[in-house]
């Protein structure tokens, strides 16, 4: 609801989410015009050439596997405007 209201620049998101599958809300993001087009950069702790591709597919502007480096992070942020 905050994305709706905010209409942020960036979203960094976790997929390992209580109750939500994060790949369907990085596609919701993606499809549903109402978001804007925010630049979604992703968490995992999950790290495969499958989930590499899905978030490819959806357009995700770059991913990190957990522990997040905070430097590579904002680097890829400020690189992906």
């Amino acid at each position: 609801v905050l994305v709706l209201q905010e209409k942020p620049d960036v979203i960094l998101l976790d997929l390992d989410l209580p109750g939500v599958d994060g790949l369907s809300l990085c596609k919701k993001i993606r499809q549903e015009k109402q978001f804007g087009s925010p630049r979604v950069v992703v968490e995992t702790a999950l790290e495969d050439d499958e989930m590499e591709k899905n978030l490819s597919e959806l357009g995700v502007d770059a991913y990190f596997k957990k522990p997040l480096n905070l430097k590579e992070v904002a680097e890829a942020v400020l690189k992906s405007k």
